[in-house]
């Protein structure tokens, strides 16, 4: 590995410098990097024709064909340089949950590059895209180079329930404390300028190694807890290869949920005061159309039920009677009838905050009987709007976001006490 830094630094010393940066992000994508490249190839044709460019990608994978599909791609006559570099792949016992071994790695060695080479703007891109489109470059970059933007955040059009965990959890959480919030804050894609690569690489999170595999959800919140001027960019229907790890929506929890409320201590000061703000959206964003349900309430519901005999002992240390006391009648709801209010969800979500801030007991340990109260969340969420229109749909995803921010007052009075 210490060759292949040598092989970057020695690109890096004959490019001496460039406008744009396309870093890739991969992890064994053999199959779907060529497409990647291409539309970051076209997309620079289309968007900064003229501009001097770098494509970066950095294999964080163990080995596969990805290398050969990167070295063997036809950059003649394109003006550009494209480059290969392995890092050693990082395993932890727990999968990361976007399934992509090292993507942090994989991020430092682009903002170090960015650097280097005194960009001006970078876009960052995973190597497991099956839908991007030449377009996507020209939607990331334009803000940046064209309205003065320090960050762009995507949009994408998906499946109205693939992303439970960031409508019901992280969207209202973040919006709540910041003041302002990106749609898709686990978004592996986004666009930066020169200004904030140096702050990014000096920031705290890399002192945090459980931080570490939640690397998107930290640069979302980067973004808008700092002083930084974002933006939102739609970019269109998301389709990735689909992950070869499987993982468990526990240990999910854990690295989202526990990564959140530690960035809540490291941003202590900025959510304690802030001003409410919207993210301008650059695009026409579509509202998801109501498509068929591929999970089973049921199994969810009664791990709800579970959840509840098993940690209530538990939840007694930090939840309020009121809450304990709704859900232990709530277990006892039929399944078609099972129903947790939008502001039950924020205490809790707060409570666990708060127990996480005060270290009541093993942080992991604390997350992980976090799992069936989300899971009932999750199957009242769906089992209440699966039959609403994209208008309807999306005013009970701002009701949540409006319930958090109800509850705030919660948060800040007990934070300090």
């Amino acid at each position: 590995m210490q060759e292949n830094a040598k092989d970057l630094a020695r690109v890096l010393d004959v490019v001496q410098s460039a406008d744009i940066l396309i870093g890739i992000q991969s992890c064994q994508n053999e199959q779907t990097i060529a497409g990647v490249i291409q539309a970051a190839l076209e997309g620079l044709k289309q968007a900064a024709p003229g501009a001097k460019a770098l494509v970066l990608v950095v294999d964080t994978g163990p080995a596969d064909g990805t290398g050969n599909a990167v070295r063997n791609f036809p950059i003649s006559g394109t003006g550009i340089t494209l480059h290969y570099h392995a890092e050693a792949p990082s395993f932890r016992p727990v999968a990361p949950y976007h399934g992509s071994e090292g993507r942090e790695v994989a991020f430092r060695t682009i903002l170090e590059a960015s650097r280097t080479l005194g960009i001006r703007a970078c876009v960052l891109l995973s190597g497991d895209l099956k839908s991007i489109s030449p377009g996507w470059i020209g939607c990331l970059l334009d803000p940046l180079l064209q309205h003065g933007y320090d960050y762009v955040a995507p949009v994408y059009q998906r499946h109205r329930y693939d992303g439970t965990l960031s409508q019901t959890t992280l969207y209202p959480l973040m919006q709540t404390l910041y003041g302002k919030a990106v749609q898709q804050p686990l978004a592996g894609e986004a666009a930066f300028s020169r200004t904030i690569v140096e702050e990014l690489l000096l920031d705290r999170f890399w002192n945090f190694e459980s931080l570490r595999p939640a690397v998107d959800l930290w640069r979302a919140t980067a973004m808008v807890a700092g002083k930084y001027r974002g933006c939102q960019a739609v970019l269109g229907r998301l389709v990735r290869e689909q992950s070869r790890h499987s993982i468990d929506v526990s240990d999910t929890l854990v690295q989202l949920a526990g990564s959140a409320f530690t960035m809540m201590e490291l941003h202590s000061d900025a959510w304690k005061k802030n001003t409410p703000t919207d993210i301008p959206i650059f695009g026409a964003y579509q509202v998801a159309n109501a498509e068929t349900v591929s999970v089973n309430l049921d199994t969810m519901i009664e791990r709800f039920r579970i959840g509840v005999r098993e940690f209530m002992k538990i939840w007694s240390v930090f939840l309020t009677k009121e809450i304990r006391t709704f859900l232990q009648k709530a277990a006892l709801q039929p399944n078609a009838k099972f129903h947790i209010p939008d502001e039950v969800w924020a205490e809790i979500i707060f409570s666990f905050a708060l127990a996480h801030h005060r270290k009541m007991m093993n942080q992991q340990h604390l997350i992980q009987t976090l799992t069936p109260l989300y899971l009932g969340k999750t199957a009242s969420f769906i089992q209440e709007t699966r039959h609403l229109s994209p208008e309807e749909f999306e005013a009970a995803v701002g009701q949540i976001n409006r319930a958090f921010g109800d509850m705030k007052y919660f948060l800040k009075v007990n934070w300090t006490n």
